[in-house]
């Protein structure tokens, strides 16, 4: 250790003694595990993208939604169904789903919602016809209610 590390860890030790020595060690104590509880960059970031990719799948139908029309021969009418599907199961997924997160683990539950809407994007991407995009992409909607319930578990982080 060089002297000047020595200096600051001393300066540092000096510092949370005199700190206890005025608040109280329980309460300097407490003080140091809530500052080691907040949450670092990387998770802050992870869970950052993770609401991103959540709130955009119910979304990102409305972009695509003259080439879901033109690819699947259908009216731009029926392909806008895609859409209004995606926004119901998402109404629906709020309804049913978020309220689990007061009851479940917040890991497992964002966990197993995120692996869901995987495989509902994928059973969207090869869906044949429109029924077959209409019902996974309800069924996408369902489960990318992610980030009201990472919202809640972040805030308790902090």
């Amino acid at each position: 250790m060089r002297h000047a590390d020595r200096r600051q860890s001393t300066a540092v030790g000096a510092a949370t003694a005199t700190r206890a020595a005025a608040i109280g060690p329980a309460r300097a104590a407490s003080d140091e595990l809530t500052a080691a509880a907040v949450p670092g960059r990387r998770l802050t970031c992870l869970l950052g993208l993770a609401c991103a990719v959540g709130v955009g799948n119910v979304y990102f139908a409305q972009a695509v939604s003259p080439l879901i029309a033109s690819g699947l021969h259908v009216t731009a009418a029926s392909a806008a169904l895609v859409v209004t599907a995606t926004q119901l199961g998402y109404t629906a997924g709020i309804f049913l789903l978020v309220p689990l997160s007061d009851r479940l683990a917040h890991r497992r539950l964002i966990v197993a919602l995120l692996a869901l809407a995987a495989l509902g994007l994928l059973a969207a991407a090869a869906a044949p016809a429109l029924p077959a995009l209409i019902g996974a992409t309800a069924f996408v909607g369902v489960t990318t209610v992610v980030a009201p319930v990472i919202g809640p578990m972040a805030a308790g982080l902090a």
